[in-house]
């Protein structure tokens, strides 16, 4: 794992159990090294946590973050650790994707994190990500039941590839559900 430095702000989003999210973005990161994509947007981007941690394999990662705090922090943590490949968009997740669908959709060579809260995607996001989405996509659930709603739309435009528990959150019933999806 890269080692890096980060500023968190007191509304941002990082996973507070640091050994645990050291696992979780080496799932992450071993799933973009294998796919390979040249642009990898990362969508509930939080501080650039799993931005970072994939940033050296791919020419561009996008990452989207409602909280403007967390894309302050963002921005500050990849000036702090050299990486110049990281791009952040305050800006609601339905409201991007919209925008990414009204200027042509995502680049051919593309894969998409999505790492949202225990609320889930919504409907719009996901109705929105689905059918224009490349044919990678990691999904982390910190909610697996809302997860497993959500996945009735994914599998039908999706496989799941693998599925894999990493827990966060010791002695709770707490876990993040790790999802590579392919197209079928």
């Amino acid at each position: 794992m890269r080692k890096l430095r980060f500023r968190i702000s007191r509304f941002s989003f990082f996973q507070t159990n640091t050994l645990g999210a050291e696992v979780l973005y080496g799932l992450i990161r071993e799933w973009v090294r294998e796919i390979s994509p040249s642009i990898l947007y990362d969508l509930y981007g939080g501080a650039g946590g799993i931005a970072f941690a994939c940033s050296d394999l791919v020419d561009v990662v996008r990452s989207v973050e409602v909280v403007e705090s967390a894309t302050q922090d963002g921005e500050h943590n990849a000036s702090v650790n050299g990486i110049e490949n990281v791009f952040f968009t305050t800006d609601k997740i339905r409201g991007y994707l919209q925008n990414v669908i009204d200027h042509g959709g995502m680049e051919a060579k593309s894969a998409v994190v999505v790492d949202p809260p225990r609320e889930g995607m919504t409907p719009k996001p996901l109705r929105r990500l689905i059918p224009r989405a490349p044919s990678d996509i990691v999904y982390v659930s910190c909610k697996p039941s809302v997860f497993a709603e959500e996945l009735v739309e994914f599998t039908k435009r999706y496989r799941i590839v693998s599925m894999q528990a990493v827990d966060l959150f010791p002695h709770t019933e707490h876990v993040e559900l790790v999802t590579v999806l392919k197209r079928k």
